[in-house]
């Protein structure tokens, strides 16, 4: 309702909507978080990141593999640089989430803030996903070529790290979601123009139109 006591009409319902979802996505999050946050990616890639400079001492520097090699590089280096950023947006958002249980309303400060980290958390898993979808075959390739080159073990280790990895087969759900989140974190679109969640809301409730 308005200050007047009055329904809102549905052309008027959108920022409360999506402040309703932002902050209701805070508490999905939660669950999403606490297994993310026991998870050391990052320091895995770290531990295992001499396995890509013994693999380029192998590989032709004037070739395709060359970039097939750079790409699977990037899985490495983006998960080093994103998933530390990650933990640290995900451990404010449970800290945010416990103390919306103890105030009795949503100031602008908080609200603005629960959706700075939630894009700050979507950037950092976009760029993830993003370059293991984009180096699939690339990896491949690179496996197969230290494989032919009888650098078995070296092969077999990197194989791991591309099987880890998301492949570039995704469902009809997650392939949407990927082309969203391209729109929004390589496009520079509004998140809230991109996603089709608030609308369904609106049309569905009550109001007026």
């Amino acid at each position: 309702m308005n200050h007047k006591g009055e329904r809102l009409r549905k052309s008027e319902m959108r920022d409360i909507v999506i402040a309703i979802i932002s902050v209701n996505g805070v508490y999905n999050d939660l669950r999403f978080n606490k297994k993310v946050e026991k998870v050391k990616h990052d320091r895995m890639y770290k531990r295992n990141y001499h396995l890509l400079t013994k693999a380029e001492n192998w590989i032709k520097k004037d070739g395709s593999i060359y970039k097939d090699f750079l790409a699977f590089k990037n899985i490495f280096d983006t998960c080093i640089h994103y998933f530390p950023i990650l933990r640290k947006t995900m451990k404010e958002i449970r800290e945010i989430g416990e103390k919306l249980h103890r105030i009795p309303y949503l100031d602008e400060t908080v609200y603005q803030r629960i959706l700075e980290l939630r894009y700050e958390m979507g950037r950092c898993m976009f760029y993830q996903n993003h370059a293991q979808i984009q180096s699939y075959e690339s990896r491949k390739n690179v496996v197969r070529y230290l494989w032919k080159r009888k650098k078995y073990w070296l092969a077999i280790r990197l194989w791991y790290f591309h099987w880890i990895c998301m492949s570039d087969n995704l469902s009809y759900k997650d392939r949407k979601m990927y082309r969203q989140m391209n729109e929004v974190y390589l496009e520079g679109k509004d998140p809230t123009e991109v996603s089709d969640v608030f609308e369904p809301v609106i049309q569905n409730s009550r109001n007026p139109n």
